[in-house]
């Protein structure tokens, strides 16, 4: 009896904790456009065009659609591509 509990219970823990950490679509940037230069300074200018979930359902899914536009666009520099990244991240937070 005890090894039965034991297997259903080695079973079912993985199951349960199956969307502990999850993320709804509303939470998520999803960057549908990346455009990389570098500027007169020598450093890199990303532009990233970010699609806004809430905004681009239509009516045939029962939304109406959001009330702001369906895309944003964000810049950020930084002297490599990795602290262009982080900036434009750290200025979302």
């Amino acid at each position: 009896m005890k090894l039965k509990a034991l297997f259903l219970l080695l079973i079912i823990i993985p199951i349960l904790s199956g969307c502990w950490s999850k993320k709804e679509l509303n939470d998520l940037a999803l960057i549908s456009a990346l455009g990389i230069d570098k500027n007169d300074n020598g450093e890199y200018v990303g532009t990233f065009q970010i699609i806004n979930p809430g905004n681009v359902t239509g009516g045939t899914q029962g939304g109406g659609g959001g009330q702001g536009p369906s895309v944003s666009v964000y810049s950020s520099t930084g002297k490599n591509l990795v602290e262009m990244s982080r900036r434009k991240r750290r200025r979302d937070q």
